[in-house]
């Protein structure tokens, strides 16, 4: 009976020993996962402090090592970008001084407002021209063009290869040869206000409206001024192109005039479009 007793008073050790074994190897186990998830989070943190501070050898608030040559480097690369004021849109509240740049489409010569030709059927038909111009209002009331990129010459009236490479040559582009004052006038008939100034244009000689004697054309520019009551900023629209034209006999047309005993008219040639230009 004795020894029954001790055999089962050393199976009971055992099973505790075995016991105390396996929470000190679980322990062992969770005090690694720890250690780990202490490390891990340690490491993100000298990560976050790096990417704000700049990199690693120097102090941060925090004690985190930054490197402050990357921080000054960053800083430096920062100053070379635009302020939020350079980005910021150009505007202007006054005419005088102020530059533009013009976009156009417009024909040779006269034509409807759906782009059909306004003459008689035995005129050539215009071709159009489209481009981008740049020019300041002076406040001497003179125009200045300024350098430009030529434009692109028109597209190919035809399907032929010899038209097409006609069309493309430096010869079929026209040129704007100078810009005449501007003037900033009050409608009678809506009381709106309107810049008008004009332009003379060299057409090339692919141009079937060109001549030698009339290869300088002037052209007439007209467009709205809007005026924002809130900020006085000015901004245009509504803008057109138009030829001066003989006419016979008068009567029944806008902008008929007599001028030296000659009766002519405005007729329209296109539209064009103007925003502001930071010089």
């Amino acid at each position: 009976m004795s020894l029954k007793n001790n055999k089962n008073s050393n199976e009971d050790e055992d099973d505790t020993i075995s016991r105390t074994n396996d929470l000190l190897k679980t322990a062992a186990r969770l005090r690694k996962e720890a250690e780990a998830l202490e490390q891990s989070m340690r490491s993100r943190n000298i990560s976050s402090s790096s990417a704000a501070g700049g990199g690693g050898g120097g102090k941060t608030k925090q004690g985190t090592d930054v490197d402050l040559s990357t921080t000054v480097a960053a800083n430096q690369q920062d100053d070379t970008l635009p302020s939020n004021n350079s980005m910021k849109n150009k505007f202007y509240t006054c005419l005088k001084d102020s530059t533009w740049m013009i976009s156009y489409r417009f024909a040779s010569d006269a034509v409807n407002r759906d782009n059909s030709n306004d003459n008689d059927s035995s005129s050539p038909k215009p071709t159009f021209y489209s481009g981008k111009v740049k020019v300041t209002f002076q406040a001497d009331g003179y125009t200045t063009m300024l350098e430009t990129p030529p434009p692109p010459p028109p597209p190919p009236q035809d399907s032929t290869h010899e038209a097409a490479a006609k069309i493309n040559s430096s010869s079929n582009v026209l040129k704007f040869q100078k810009f005449w004052g501007w003037d900033e006038e009050t409608s009678r008939d809506d009381g709106m206000q309107y810049l008008l100034f004009s332009a003379d244009v060299l057409l090339p000689e692919s141009d079937p409206n060109y001549s030698k004697m009339m290869a300088k054309q002037r052209f007439y520019f007209q467009c709205r001024v809007n005026n924002d009551s809130k900020t006085g900023e000015i901004s245009m629209s509504d803008g057109t192109v138009t030829i001066k034209k003989d006419i016979e006999p008068p009567g029944g047309f806008w902008g008929v005039f007599n001028g030296g005993g000659i009766l002519a008219q405005f007729r329209y040639c296109g539209n064009f479009l103007m925003k502001p230009w930071s010089k």
